[in-house]
């Protein structure tokens, strides 16, 4: 059993092959498309244990930067952590866990999505468990804007190539709580989970991401290279029969009045700061940016 990471493993086709399995089986992951599209950039770090060519655990760090109260964060979140049937109870997380650790020992934060079947371990590391919130709006204190959005294919290439230069671009959404740098991962949402849900405003170069359903407006992300004003923002997915929009992020002060409500769900996120730095309890951390 030996630890491969990084270019050694994304550049072997043998291993990558494995991992897109394991990922598969585990979760029902699929990550081919987007690897093979360009988007499995050195921001995407596996850590995988190998036995015999073949991949029986996995951890991987996304390196992104992490906005909390208007300051840039370096931060590396931890996803994609699993163990094939076969090999588990060997202790493999734990090592691959403090091997990509060491790896980044000059990061600021580490933090990660569980779900309830470990939320006791990553404790054993130092992570600390932060309580999430949603935000809703009353669309009554909205303006509506007529605008056409133009609706952009995830099949098409120079589609693809917008959002990507948008995501990788993009301004921080909020001051409060916000991810950039994080392009990788907005692209991999794009392409498996939003696909139907993106548009784009030429005017404002912005990519809006955002479903109805029922009279409620869920607006997932806005992407821009400027910092557009929320609410006017918003004004151009409304429609009269919007009655509350529901933010798949954290918002800064709006001027209107917004339900905060906190969330409990069958997972959890958790983090850790080498460097002190306090990730807020009760925010929203970005629904296009979650590994």
């Amino acid at each position: 059993m030996e630890i491969v990471s990084g270019e050694a493993l994304r550049h072997d086709l043998r291993l990558v092959e494995s991992f897109y399995t394991l990922a598969e089986d585990t979760f029902g992951l699929q990550f081919k498309e987007w690897a093979d599209a360009g988007f499995w950039t050195s921001s995407y770090r596996c850590f995988a244990a190998v036995d015999k060519g073949k991949v029986a655990a996995n951890v991987s760090g996304s390196s992104v930067t992490l906005v909390i109260d208007g300051k840039d964060i370096h931060a590396v979140q931890i996803g994609t952590v699993r163990t094939h049937p076969d090999y588990r109870g060997r202790g493999l997380s734990r090592k691959l866990m403090l091997s990509l650790l060491d790896y980044y020992n000059n990061v600021d934060l580490f933090y990660l999505f569980a779900n309830e079947t470990v939320l006791d371990f990553y404790p054993k590391f130092g992570f600390e468990e932060r309580s999430q919130a949603s935000y809703t709006l009353d669309a009554s204190h909205l303006p509506i804007n007529t605008i056409t959005l133009r609706k952009l294919s995830m099949d098409n290439l120079s589609d693809q190539a917008l959002l990507y230069r948008l995501a990788k671009n993009r301004a921080p959404i909020s001051d409060r709580l916000a991810v950039t740098k994080s392009e990788h991962l907005v692209m991999f949402h794009a392409l498996y989970q939003f696909a139907d849900y993106i548009y784009y405003h030429d005017m404002l170069d912005a990519a809006f991401l955002y479903k109805i359903d029922a009279g409620v407006l869920t607006m997932i992300d806005i992407i821009s290279p400027q910092k557009l004003n929320l609410l006017e923002a918003i004004s151009c997915c409304m429609d009269r029969s919007i009655k509350e929009v529901q933010l798949c992020f954290t918002p800064d002060e709006l001027g209107v009045p917004c339900k905060k409500t906190i969330v409990k769900d069958d997972g959890a996120l958790f983090v850790w700061s080498q460097s002190g730095i306090d990730y807020p309890d009760n925010v929203l951390y970005p629904f296009t940016s979650i590994a």
